[in-house]
This record gives C-alpha cells, sequence and structure tokens, in this order.
C-alpha cells in the first residue's frame, strides 16, 4: 500500500511501519490475519470472575469467625451506610509510547517510564546490544503509574528497531530514517 515502508512479523504480533499513522492503521486493517493465542490478553481470565461478583450472587465466605447479629446487639451506637462506585480500570492517561534507536551495536531509547533499568533491559532484551552501550533518555510521565513500571511497549520497540537498523522507531509503528 501506498506510504507503507515495510511489515515485520515480531513474536507479539504483526507491525506495519509506514510513512505516518494514517498509512500504517489503514495498512494494518487490511491484514488478514488470524490468532493462534495471545499471552497478553491472559488477564481477560478474569472476567467470568469480575461479572459473578457484579451478579449479586454471593460469594465465597472464606472466613466465618463471631456471630455479627450478637456484635450488633452489644453496641452502644450502630452507624449504617451503603457505598456504590462504578468498577473502573487502572488505566494510563496517556498512551504508552517508546521510541528505540540502535546504529551498530549501540541503541538509544527515549520513553516515560519508573526504572530506567526496567528500560535497558528491554532494549537489551529486543534489540540485542549490551546494556553498557545503550543510553536511555527518560521523559516526564503522565498518569501512568504502576503500568509504567512494564516494559512490554519498550520491548516491542526495541525488536522493531533492530529490524529497522539507522531509523527511529516507536512503538507505534512509525519509523524515520536518520
Amino acid at each position: 500500500m501506498t506510504g507503507v515502508t515495510k511489515v515485520i512479523t515480531i513474536e507479539e504480533g504483526v507491525v506495519v511501519v509506514a510513512n505516518d499513522t494514517w498509512h500504517a492503521k489503514t495498512a494494518a486493517a487490511a491484514l488478514e490475519l488470524v490468532e493462534e493465542s495471545n499471552k497478553e490478553l491472559g488477564h481477560l481470565d478474569a472476567i467470568p470472575t469480575l461479572k459473578k461478583a457484579m451478579s449479586g450472587e454471593p460469594g465465597k465466605v472464606w472466613e466465618d469467625v463471631g456471630n455479627i447479629d450478637e456484635v450488633l446487639k452489644k453496641a452502644p451506637k450502630v452507624i449504617e451506610a451503603e457505598y456504590e462506585v462504578p468498577y473502573l480500570a487502572h488505566a494510563c492517561m496517556e498512551p504508552l509510547n517508546c521510541t528505540v534507536l540502535v546504529t551498530g551495536d549501540k541503541a538509544e531509547a527515549w520513553t516515560g517510564n519508573q526504572s530506567t533499568t526496567f528500560v535497558l533491559n528491554g532494549v537489551s532484551e529486543g534489540a540485542g546490544v549490551d546494556k553498557s552501550k545503550i543510553k536511555t533518555n527518560i521523559t516526564y510521565l503522565g498518569g501512568g503509574f504502576g503500568r509504567r513500571g512494564e516494559t512490554d511497549f519498550v520491548l516491542k520497540a526495541a525488536k522493531i528497531a533492530k529490524q529497522l537498523p539507522a531509523r527511529l522507531c516507536n512503538s507505534s509503528s512509525r519509523a524515520r530514517k536518520i
């Protein structure tokens, strides 16, 4: 397709490298892919449990100690309240992103993250570059909270950059010649 530079396969999936986001997304949507397995979405196993918890059905009693009715009868004052809040995801306020440049046996990464060591490990593993030859540029981050402590997006950007040496590659799959 016009604007597409390269299509790369990495362990996590297929990457469309293009001149801009629109071309990358259009080309990615045109791909006919069949998913065999997805370790990344393993957390969705919790959804049946969450649905059951929200259904109002009684759950499992983990510990039953004492008799609440007897305790309340002896209490000098009982205060009752009911609180309801919607289920909210612990999600980032900004997109996860990382830009990596691999040049020969060196690499440089730009990302918002909570641990430079994790970024070094991700780039080293993904691009096959020795940690002593990696420069990290940690940007200020917004609402990443604990999610920015993970480095899956760093690893993906490094894997892409390894296949496109001397190009800036980010985890949203755009690349630019240097």
